[in-house]
Order: structure tokens, then C-alpha cells, then sequence
């Protein structure tokens, strides 16, 4: 009996998979996965960075180089740094 049990359970560990979608990476829908045969997906959250250069602040997001960051210009950096601290605090950015 415990020979039937535990070769149940290994046929099932022998067939599970995983995958890790990102979300800066196409990847396929997580129903689409289960579907193809997954037992265990996760998400990975992709945050944007928070970019200062001198009085410039952006947000460059995973997909972008920094030549592609929009920037906004700040008269002085104490301006932008207090810029940079907020959009942090709000979440929008790392």
C-alpha cells in the first residue's frame, strides 16, 4: 500500500513544472500556463528606477535605456532631490 501511495506522489513531483513571468518579458498568460501543464507559477513585480542627474529627475522603466528616460530639469538640485524623495515615497519608483 505505502509502495502505491508513494509512487503516486512521485509521479506527480516528476510532472510538475514552474515558470517565472516577468513582467518586462512578454511570457505566456498564467491561465495559458496551468494549461500547459504548470503546478506552481509566480509573478515577479519589475519596479521602474528612479534616475537623478544633477537637476534632471526621470523614471526609467525595465524596457528603456537611459538615453529614452524623459527627464524634467529642476532650476537647482535641491529642487530635484526634493522631487526625487517624493515620487520615491510615492511608490512610483525605486
Amino acid at each position: 500500500m505505502k509502495a502505491i501511495i508513494l509512487s503516486a506522489v512521485m509521479m506527480v513531483a516528476a510532472n510538475a513544472m514552474a515558470f517565472e513571468v516577468q513582467l518586462d518579458n512578454e511570457g505566456m498568460a498564467v491561465d495559458e500556463l496551468v494549461k500547459a501543464g504548470a503546478t506552481t507559477v509566480s509573478c515577479k513585480d519589475v519596479r521602474p528606477k528612479c534616475i537623478l542627474i544633477k537637476n534632471r529627475v526621470g523614471i526609467q522603466y525595465p524596457e528603456q535605456t537611459l538615453e529614452e528616460v524623459a527627464f524634467t530639469h529642476y532650476t537647482s538640485n535641491t529642487d530635484a532631490l526634493n522631487s526625487i524623495k517624493e515620487i520615491k515615497s510615492a511608490g512610483l519608483c525605486e
